[in-house]
């Protein structure tokens, strides 16, 4: 028998050891850089951890601060951006026979919305610590005014609800007769407009029960002003009906100027004051808000946007669109921001069906306008005989347009919308009250 060489079997052992002592030295340094990374993304994470935590403390150790200085309040951080629309009054360029005017919009267009946040910041005639204080022209010092609470207020909701009448007196003339009573109450507004010379009117009506309706001048182009708040108000309470819209948001005063438009917020607070949407809607509603309404259009993904929603209720001049018309006082004129009394008396019809099929949905809104601090023609004219009148009004005296449209609660439910271009408001007024007088007769002779 033959036996294995021992050089041979000393060899091959050598060759298995050197083999099984790289494995193991692979193994460990593998081992080796992979608890490195760990512990390198563990420190990682912690510093981040940290920073979050303690942001004041970072950078402390390299500093070159004075460690003895006082602390700096620190300012709310909030990210705003805004535009705002100045134009005090739309520009005209007068041509041999066209003038060219850009009617400014509803009120200064305010894009800015904050969640839940208040500002810190100094307001104008207060002093911090290590400020200077303000003095007047004979070097005395100025106290500091008492700063206002930014964050928003409490809605409180009306107490009572306003609803339209589940009756109404039946119609006592037959419909031929009313059919030529309803040509008598056209005749008669058409002999007023004739004779208002120097002004321009138009007229709608609509009776809401029976779909009557009478029109004079109402596709003509006009300027709607803030009662085009009406088909926007609508179109945010649909939206909020649909879960879209929260009336828990809130958006910042950010101090822009009232240019030319009516206020409540301008008027009464300093910048950073915050408000809900809820509040918006009623300032918009109630009081004839223009910076109220503009914050809620910017929540409504700016006017653009809003207009495509209102267009699918009417649309015979869209606001966008630029139109050419003559105005009362014989000038041809050319701008957008434009509508016309027939498709602002539908967005009127439309809100009244949309509350009689979902009360629940635009019962905020009805209750918004009940309580509206604007002044109407239609309650004089119209007197105990309404049971309701739900009116928004708008107007531009740079241009001396005037606006009213109004769902009235009367003898039978009804939409009449006027459009005045006279003198002024007053006589705006005096037009609105004459040519409702006409009306309220019609509808009561209809059930009298």
């Amino acid at each position: 028998m033959r036996y294995p060489n021992p050089t041979f079997l000393q060899k091959a052992s050598g060759i298995r050891h050197k083999r099984r002592n790289r494995t193991l030295i692979i193994i460990g340094v593998l081992l080796t850089l992979t608890l490195i990374c760990i512990f390198v993304s563990r420190v990682a994470a912690m510093q981040d951890e940290y920073r979050e935590k303690y942001p004041e403390l970072v950078g402390a150790a390299t500093s070159t601060a004075d460690p003895n200085a006082s602390p700096t309040p620190a300012r709310g951080h909030s990210t705003t951006h805004h535009t705002t629309e100045t134009s005090a009054e739309p520009t005209t360029e007068e041509t041999s026979e066209t003038a060219e005017t850009t009617d400014p919009p509803i009120g200064p267009v305010i894009n800015t919305e904050v969640t839940g946040q208040s500002s810190d910041e100094t307001s104008e005639g207060e002093t911090s610590e290590g400020e200077t204080s303000e003095t007047d022209e004979n070097g005395e010092v100025i106290e500091p005014t008492e700063s206002q609470n930014n964050a928003p207020d409490a809605f409180q909701e009306s107490p009572e609800n306003f609803y339209f009448r589940t009756s109404y007196p039946l119609q006592t003339v037959s419909h031929e007769q009313r059919d030529i009573m309803l040509d008598t109450l056209k005749q008669d507004i058409q002999d007023y407009i004739n004779a208002s010379e120097g002004e321009r009117i138009c007229f709608r009506y609509i009776s809401l029960d029976s779909g009557e309706e009478l029109g004079l001048n109402e596709l003509e182009p006009i300027v709607p002003a803030g009662s085009y708040a009406l088909p926007v108000l609508s179109v945010m309470w649909d939206r909020v009906a649909n879960n879209r819209l929260a009336l828990t948001g809130t958006a910042l005063y950010s101090g822009e100027a009232n240019v030319g438009d009516c206020s409540f917020i301008a008027d009464s607070y300093a910048a950073g004051k915050q408000f809900y949407t809820r509040t918006l809607a009623f300032l918009a509603a109630a009081k004839g808000d223009n910076l109220a309404l503009n914050f809620i259009i910017e929540k409504l993904g700016g006017m653009e946007r809003v207009v495509t929603f209102v267009d699918n209720i009417s649309s015979y001049i869209s606001f966008n669109t630029q139109v050419i018309y003559t105005d009362y006082a014989g000038l041809r004129l050319t701008g957008t921001n434009r509508s016309s009394l027939y498709d602002m008396a539908n967005y009127a019809a439309d809100l009244y069906y949309r509350y009689i099929n979902n009360p629940d949905a635009y019962q905020q809104f009805v209750n918004d306008l009940a309580l509206s601090e604007v002044p109407s023609a239609y309650q004089t004219s119209f007197g105990a005989n309404a049971n309701l009148i739900l009116h928004c009004a708008g107007r531009n005296d740079a241009l001396h347009a005037y606006t009213d449209i109004a769902i009235i609660d009367c003898e039978e439910p009804i939409v009449l919308a006027i459009y005045c271009e006279c003198a002024d408001a007053d006589r705006a007024d005096t037009i609105r009250a004459d040519l409702a007088t006409y009306v309220a007769r019609y509808i009561t002779a209809c059930h009298n």
